[in-house]
This record gives C-alpha cells, sequence and structure tokens, in this order.
C-alpha cells in the first residue's frame, strides 16, 4: 500500500561504543550516517546502534544485540564487521 509519509529505513549497527576500541566504533556510526547524507537519503534513514562491548565479551553480546535489532526493532539491514568476535 502506497504512503505519502512512508516509514523509514531502519538499519541497525552493531559496533563498539564503549571499551578499548570505541574510537572504532564511532567511526563506523559516523561512516554510515555520512553515506546516508552523501545519496541525500538522511531522512529516509535511522540507525539504531547497538553496544557490543570491548573484545573479552563481544561475541555473548553481539548475538544479544542482534536478536534485539531483529525482534524488536526491527531492522531492515545489519552493519557489523569490525571485530572477528563480534562477527562470528
Amino acid at each position: 500500500k502506497y504512503s505519502a509519509h512512508p516509514s523509514k529505513i531502519k538499519v541497525g549497527i552493531l559496533t563498539m561504543t564503549t571499551g578499548n576500541l570505541a574510537f572504532l566504533g564511532e567511526n563506523i556510526v559516523n561512516s554510515a550516517k555520512l553515506a546516508a547524507q552523501q545519496l541525500g537519503r538522511e531522512g529516509d534513514v535511522e540507525f539504531i546502534v547497538e553496544d557490543v562491548g570491548n573484545l573479552e565479551v563481544q561475541g555473548t553480546k553481539s548475538v544479544a544485540a542482534a536478536r534485539k535489532l531483529i525482534d524488536i526493532d526491527h531492522v531492515q539491514f545489519i552493519i557489523d564487521g569490525m571485530a572477528s568476535n563480534g562477527t562470528l
């Protein structure tokens, strides 16, 4: 059904926003926002950022964060891949 006000595209970002690699996570979030801006789509995209913590607990936190993004936030896309612990 066509809507005059289509809903935003929900994009989940699994990255480190705390811990020893937080600076990398900030770069991922900023890069995603810049890409939307460069494509002229910043008003069409909603980014939902989930912190996967530092390397020691990243695997466990990544699974929980991904489940939240999928089951609760209903994102259409997930950006991930900063560190192998979280990706695996």
